[in-house]
């Protein structure tokens, strides 16, 4: 086939319910750039569109303006309990967080390597104050929700996240196209991905991401999700 299914879907919880009317589907970044720069000749350059190729921007569910305190990130606009829902502080000294838009995605085939990464291509208020961190995971072989860990840039005292201003983007590594299928968390997947993250426990230290994609596997667990995603694709 020339195309690799990608099923996402966005929280249900609901401390957290903006993602299910707010949540959209991730748009290709390349077009970040774009709008009347058309006469910018690296936009053609076929380095440069190879690099950009399957890279989806992310955007924001609402709009949200964060005060940087000395004991943390505060606001003038949201209430604590909206902040204590979307925000999670990592640390304070170091000014790093991140805003729990919670979302998942999930390959149908057995392997697809999916690096979340800053919005480079990217000018909005959040990628001119903020640095996102960078990771990458087998998509087709570990299920955990995304969220969007960041660091404030020294100065800034004040960050403003803008609605569907991009937070992120999402690369896939492969050439073939990617086809976005969209799917509502029911209870059900909620309670079965509830803990599938890392646990950094005394118990249950770090460990590296091919335990955990053994683990996965010898436990069945995509296709309980799979099951699950395809009852209640949208």
């Amino acid at each position: 086939m020339n195309e690799q299914i990608v099923y996402y879907g966005f929280t249900n919880n609901p401390d957290r319910p903006h993602g299910l009317l707010h949540g959209k589907e991730p748009t290709p970044a390349i077009k970040e750039f774009v709008g009347d720069a058309h006469d910018l000749r690296f936009l053609k350059c076929p380095a440069y569109k190879d690099v950009m190729r399957n890279v989806f921007a992310i955007p924001s569910w609402f709009t949200l303006e964060l005060v940087v305190e000395s004991i943390g990130l505060g606001s003038n606009i949201v209430s604590q309990d909206f902040l204590d829902n979307y925000i999670t502080t990592h640390s304070e000294k170091k000014n790093v967080y991140a805003v729990e838009q919670s979302m998942m995605c999930i390959a149908k085939d057995d392997s697809l390597l999916m690096t979340q990464e800053p919005a480079s291509m990217t000018d909005n208020s959040f990628t001119r104050s903020c640095g996102v961190i960078s990771g990458t995971f087998d998509i087709g072989k570990h299920f955990r929700m995304l969220s969007c860990a960041f660091f404030v840039k020294q100065g800034v005292n004040k960050v403003n996240i803008n609605e569907d201003d991009s937070l992120y983007y999402l690369r896939f590594h492969t050439d073939k196209k990617i086809k976005f299928v969209p799917f509502f968390m029911s209870p059900k997947f909620e309670s079965l991905i509830l803990n599938l993250g890392f646990q950094n426990t005394n118990s249950n230290s770090w460990k590296p991401l091919e335990y955990y994609y053994k683990l996965f596997k010898k436990k069945n667990l995509k296709k309980l999700l799979v099951e699950e995603i395809k009852k209640n694709l949208l």
